[in-house]
């Protein structure tokens, strides 16, 4: 991807921050150096392996909810900023569980952070502290935290809970429907 591209994806995220008017928040994400750089995944055969597979597979995911809670008409039901908030943040935890192996960030590999903390709970805690930083409510934070925390769906996926609402399932199946789509996975 060139520098071209990651302008566009971040012009993107920025202009949804904006119509959602949370841009202050959606800024921790989007301007952090390392979210648009970092790999997807620590292996090639995984989805969105490589630099700046996590800003790809992100977008996809935000796309996919925001046009997902469109299509089914859930606007009144889902509050489109917090559909956002947890897409954008779903996988934000992806810093600490994969790092570049060389310079070029062409060769990526998991960290002990993965394999004891895990991303799931490491969003969930970026999320939380962020949420607090910007004075979100509480109820609204945890209706973000908990789709964040059910994003794999499943406990046997690694879920610390599995989706009860319908934001929450519209992040699982959206980051599913990019994970398992995308170009790489299965390679």
């Amino acid at each position: 991807m060139d520098t071209i591209s990651v302008a566009l994806l971040t012009t993107k995220l920025t202009e949804l921050s904006s119509i959602y008017q949370v841009v202050d928040i959606a800024s921790e994400v989007i301007q952090n150096t390392n979210f648009l750089l970092w790999s997807g995944s620590p292996h090639s055969s995984l989805h969105h392996y490589g630099k700046h597979g996590l800003l790809i597979h992100t977008y996809e995911v935000v796309r996919l909810c925001m046009d997902s809670a469109a299509t089914l008409g859930l606007q009144k039901e889902i509050d489109l900023k917090w559909m956002f908030l947890a897409a954008l943040y779903h996988d934000i935890g992806k810093l600490d569980d994969y790092r570049p192996i060389n310079d070029e960030m062409t060769e990526w590999e998991s960290t002990d952070h993965k394999k004891k903390i895990y991303h799931i709970v490491k969003s969930y805690e970026v999320w939380n502290r962020m949420a607090e930083k910007h004075r979100i409510s509480r109820k609204d934070a945890d209706e973000v935290s908990h789709a964040i925390l059910a994003h794999h769906g499943r406990l046997e996926w690694k879920s610390p809970v599995e989706p009860q609402t319908k934001m929450a399932w519209i992040l699982h199946l959206c980051d599913n429907m990019s994970a398992r789509v995308c170009d790489n996975y299965g390679r």
